[in-house]
């Protein structure tokens, strides 16, 4: 196998992921390609924004494809790839072989999560189970250095995204009854954030969102974690509901129907302004990245046009349209990632009615 330009070796056991693959695949998921190559993108920006040598711990590796190809990059990196399976660690050696990668340069570990995390302090800690990120949340916080960032994937969509909302409640200590909304993955994306957050100032921490993604059958957030009272307390009060008004337009509210989640931004221009794009990376990633830049000042929650268009009673106009009108009367108008149909505008819907 191969991935961006980096061999690959499968273990074998029991494959994971949505997409069919062949029995000597398991633990390597092709259609998590976007959410590692955004991994190679935020290493690299980061390692040129601390202008030092970092290292990073990729936790639960697998058969190491995030690992292998974050050791190839051209920035001073150490990767410590660690995974309980035996089988993966030997995958892992052979990638390590095969890639001509230093054993120093990337070190592989074989040892439970929760043990290697207890060990040391990473300038970046990423955590990608097969579910929720959840029971690692604390080990991870403790294990990523002042300034670091923590890396959290969730493929428990269903909890995530108000599907089943006890379950939800159960690994997140949220509540998420906007199921029915446009902007549901959006509201998953500010439950995990606010996880981590509420996490964070247990350690007398603040954990804040630099890049918050929705991949479908995935989200994943990635925080900035910082010792300090003051900066815990200012992200904490940070926390509140959403709720959903005529036409699915969104806003936060207290107690709301999705509490508590993160209001803040879900992607920080500042950070974002040092990533370029690396070797390895798709075209479609890199399509990606570029409307999360473009979203990154945008208001929360978004306008879906079927929504609009069920609430107004005539057919809607053309997105693009639609943003450059709302522009040229002076609101906000952005694309979302998550919403091809999607406009990011502070708008009310009188506003738009009227623009529509």
């Amino acid at each position: 196998m191969e991935e961006g330009g980096t061999k690959l070796f499968a273990a074998a056991g029991t494959p994971r992921g949505p997409e069919a693959r062949k029995e000597d695949a398991a633990f390597y998921n092709p259609a998590m390609r976007p959410n590692r190559d955004l991994s190679l993108l935020v290493v690299d920006a980061y390692a040129r924004q601390r202008g030092r040598p970092i290292d990073v711990a990729d936790v639960l590796a697998g058969t190491g494809a995030r690992s292998l190809r974050l050791a190839g990059l051209d920035a001073d990196v150490t990767v410590h790839a660690n995974d309980a399976d035996p089988k993966a660690a030997e995958a892992m050696v052979k990638g390590r072989e095969a890639n001509g990668i230093d054993a120093d340069r990337l070190r592989i570990h074989h040892d439970d999560a929760h043990r290697f995390l207890a060990r040391q302090r990473f300038d970046v800690v990423d955590v990608d189970p097969f579910g929720s990120p959840a029971p690692f949340l604390d080990a991870a916080l403790r294990a990523t250095r002042h300034n670091g960032l923590l890396c959290l994937t969730a493929t428990d969509t269903a909890a995530l995204c108000g599907t089943v909302p006890r379950v939800c409640r159960r690994r997140y200590g949220a509540e998420h009854r906007l199921h029915k909304a446009p902007w549901r993955a959006e509201v998953g994306l500010r439950i995990l954030a606010g996880t981590a957050i509420r996490a964070a100032g247990r350690f007398d921490r603040a954990a804040t969102p630099i890049l918050s993604v929705f991949g479908g059958h995935w989200l994943r957030v990635i925080l900035r974690i910082q010792d300090g009272k003051q900066r815990s307390d200012q992200n904490q009060a940070m926390l509140s509901g959403a709720v959903m008004d005529a036409g699915g337009l969104g806003r936060f509210a207290r107690p709301g129907d999705a509490s508590p989640l993160w209001t803040g931004p879900l992607h920080e221009s500042a950070f974002m302004s040092y990533v370029a794009r690396c070797d390895g990376i798709d075209e479609a990633s890199w399509s990606l990245f570029q409307t999360l830049r473009a979203e990154a000042d945008a208001p929360a929650f978004w306008a879906e046009l079927g929504a609009l268009r069920r609430e107004l009673g005539t057919d809607a106009p053309k997105r693009d349209a639609l943003r450059a009108k709302l522009v040229e009367t002076g609101f906000q108008a952005a694309p979302t990632h998550m919403d091809p149909q999607g406009i990011r505008t502070d708008a009310d819907l009188a506003a738009i009615r009227t623009v529509w």
